[in-house]
């Protein structure tokens, strides 16, 4: 009984502490309705934009990784980049725009260009999303 306690603590603070990480990590930019045509297409290299909704679990494994990429491309030789996503349960207007279906949906706009996005399709975890951007600016 003690055991299955352990783990059960332990899943709910893992679960929060991810959940936590979602959306408050000072590298990732979190975008609106007001803010995303002006950063996104100030991107002049390009913008990724991870669509999203708090309670998706696939969503919630890749936020350190995305995190881990935004922390990569705040290096001063990297201006131009924006790693940022859009929490799609509170900006739903956007997620209807770019006709977001599933969880997580990562686009990329190329040199701010908000009108023609290219969708990711490759693994959601830090080296393919780095190689990605990298091929990509």
């Amino acid at each position: 009984m003690k055991f299955s306690a352990t783990i059960l603590g332990f899943v709910t603070l893992k679960s929060i502490s991810v959940f936590a990480s979602q959306g408050e990590s000072s590298n990732v930019l979190s975008l609106n309705n007001d803010n995303f045509d002006k950063v996104v297409g100030s991107a002049n290299k390009g913008a990724m934009v991870k669509f999203f909704a708090p309670w998706c679990p696939h969503c919630k494994d890749m936020a350190a990784d995305y995190s881990k990429l935004a922390s990569s491309f705040k290096e001063p030789n990297q201006k131009g980049v924006v790693i940022a996503e859009v929490d799609c349960t509170q900006q739903e207007s956007l997620c209807t725009k770019y006709k977001i279906q599933g969880y997580p949906t990562v686009m990329w706009f190329k040199n701010g260009n908000t009108a023609s996005p290219l969708e990711y399709n490759d693994l959601n975890e830090f080296e393919q999303l780095k190689t990605y951007v990298s091929q990509n600016i």
